[in-house]
């Protein structure tokens, strides 16, 4: 057995995005070659529908995604935001046209799932973008 089945519902993602910017990282690489403050990045958010969250954790050898019962999301939540500066960003529901993703760094990967306006390389750039967006700041360490 899988588990509980998610019910099919009408918006299967999230519409508002909670993207963390962490200025630590356990990469020496990562840490060598990010310039600026920040040096990660990662997401979550609410699917209403599923009654469930998603988390979303890029890193250099692998994805981490986990999805996660709402009454169970507290310990994970927690874990994303702990000593991040962390955004919320409203998603738009289609996006048109086309961004330039030329690697599969943190930023990027996260820019693409959520739907960021935002080509940048570097979580520096990034969370600028997110703000310019119109992110709303909702947590610093």
């Amino acid at each position: 057995m899988l588990g509980r089945l998610v019910p099919i519902v009408s918006q299967p993602t999230p519409t508002e995005w909670f993207i963390a910017f962490r200025a630590e990282t356990t990469s020496f690489w990562v840490r060598f070659l990010t310039f600026g403050h920040w040096k990660h990045v990662a997401c979550f958010g609410y699917v209403p529908g599923a009654d469930v969250w998603v988390f979303f954790e890029p890193g250099l050898n692998a994805i981490a995604l986990r999805v996660v019962p709402d009454g169970a999301a507290d310990g994970e939540i927690s874990e994303m935001i702990d000593g991040a500066t962390v955004v919320k960003l409203t998603s738009p529901v289609v996006r048109v046209g086309r961004r330039w993703r030329p690697l599969f760094l943190c930023t990027v990967a996260v820019a693409q799932l959520t739907g960021a306006r935002s080509c940048a390389l570097r979580p520096d750039r990034f969370l600028a973008d997110c703000l310019a967006e119109g992110a709303i700041l909702v947590a610093r360490p």
